[in-house]
């Protein structure tokens, strides 16, 4: 007689299963991921009656199955968790996606730690309750009881279980992942530290090969302007190839640099525009030839020969006797660095311009006891004697300049 009760209760279980088996996932399982266990509920009450019903066990293992899906559907949704690696090059979005997914662990973690406590309580209730012998009305008659029946008691720890089944699954994963983030920045940054060493040598060795080749050949050209303009071409020539490969390098390397050079650049320029106008001032002493080396120009208060013209300087050797009435003067001994900005702003007054000779003018005192007329003489003699090959090489340059005027006047009027 008990079996046949027994029986039509299991019976009566699995109708009430059947019934609510098609609307509890559609209609219970909501966005916010609430889980509907009636279905559950009542084939774990079917099962408590019959254990050994393959039929009730393989029903209980499907239901199970969905409600893990949808827990996992629903976790990975929560915590951000995507299917696929996305795809991460620069630094900003490593550091981003690094301390997103440390967040994604921390979370994990955290939730095994409260869904074990949860379980754990479940147990003890499942022991206290259900399974203690004393017992037998059920768990309405216990304050503390969680649960109305020992079948939802078995639903919600089997939730609970699938639910930590699936962030232990989704653990290791979320491990190795941000394992892997942490070695990609730390191949970025070794990669950046490796690119600054790389540029640093390559600039070195540039450095090395341009000072060689200026010692071991350049210098053996005997003329020396020749010889001057040859290596300052040569020197600008292999800096600015050099900083254009390093610059294009970079570019490629990195194409979201660009406006963030276009910003400094333009820092740069408000910050350094007096080194801009010496640049620009250099572009003007050579495209205009305002003056050359071994020119004896004046420019301000400083008089001197040209001795080296750089993009951001030129330098002099200064002649002067402190009197600044007297054109021509004598060497000092000293050099001076001037900025290129001062062609700019300043008149240059360039003593070769028309002759590669300077007019000198000396002053001799002599006392009015002295014969004026002999004095003039004994100089003058000493002038022809010492200048005359001079003077002639001066008569013959300007009398070659004067034809050189007049043909380019005749070709004007020609045309």
């Amino acid at each position: 007689m008990r079996t046949l009760h027994r029986r039509f209760a299991v019976l009566g279980c699995l109708l009430c299963t059947l019934l609510l088996g098609n609307a509890a996932p559609a209609a219970a399982q909501t966005a916010n991921s609430t889980v509907d266990i009636n279905t559950l509920t009542h084939l774990y009450e079917a099962w408590l009656q019959d254990q050994s019903n393959e039929w009730i066990n393989k029903r209980i293992e499907d239901e199970r199955a969905d409600i893990r899906k949808l827990l996992e559907a629903d976790i990975r949704t929560t915590l951000g968790i995507t299917a696929e690696a996305e795809p991460i090059s620069q630094t900003e979005d490593i550091l981003r996606s690094q301390e997103r997914q440390q967040k994604i662990v921390s979370s994990i973690e955290e939730q095994l730690s409260e869904w074990d406590v949860d379980l754990d309580l479940l147990q003890t209730e499942e022991e206290k309750v259900y399974l203690d012998p004393k017992t037998k009305s059920g768990a309405t008659k216990v304050p503390f009881a969680t649960t109305e029946s020992h079948g939802e008691l078995l639903a919600k720890r089997a939730v609970i279980e699938e639910r930590i089944a699936v962030l232990q699954s989704l653990l290791p994963i979320q491990k190795d992942k941000l394992r892997k983030l942490s070695t990609r920045e730390w191949q970025i940054q070794f990669q950046g530290i490796f690119s600054i060493v790389a540029y640093g040598l390559a600039i070195f060795l540039v450095v090395l090969a341009e000072r060689t080749t200026r010692k071991k050949l350049l210098s053996r050209i005997s003329d020396a302007n020749k010889r001057y303009v040859v290596t300052k071409s040569f020197t600008a020539f292999v800096y600015i190839c050099t900083g254009m490969i390093i610059l294009s390098s970079i570019l490629t390397e990195h194409p979201n640099v660009v406006t963030s050079l276009a910003i400094i650049g333009a820092g740069i320029a408000v910050a350094l525009q007096d080194i801009v106008k010496d640049f620009m001032g250099w572009i003007m002493i050579v495209q205009r030839n305002i003056f050359i080396v071994g020119n004896r120009i004046t420019i301000e208060n400083h008089t001197g020969e040209v001795i080296d013209i750089g993009m951001l300087r030129f330098k002099l050797l200064e002649v002067g006797t402190g009197d600044p009435n007297v054109i021509v003067l004598e060497h000092t001994g000293k050099s001076v660095s001037l900025p290129n900005a001062l062609v700019l702003s300043s008149p240059v007054v360039n003593h070769n311009s028309t002759s590669d000779f300077v007019k000198a003018e000396m002053r001799i005192v002599i006392t009015f006891e002295s014969d004026r007329k002999k004095a003039e003489e004994i100089i003058t003699n000493i002038l022809k004697e010492e200048t005359e090959e001079f003077y002639q090489a001066e008569v013959r340059q300007q009398a070659k300049a004067d034809r050189d005027q007049s043909v380019q006047k005749y070709h004007r009027e020609r045309l």
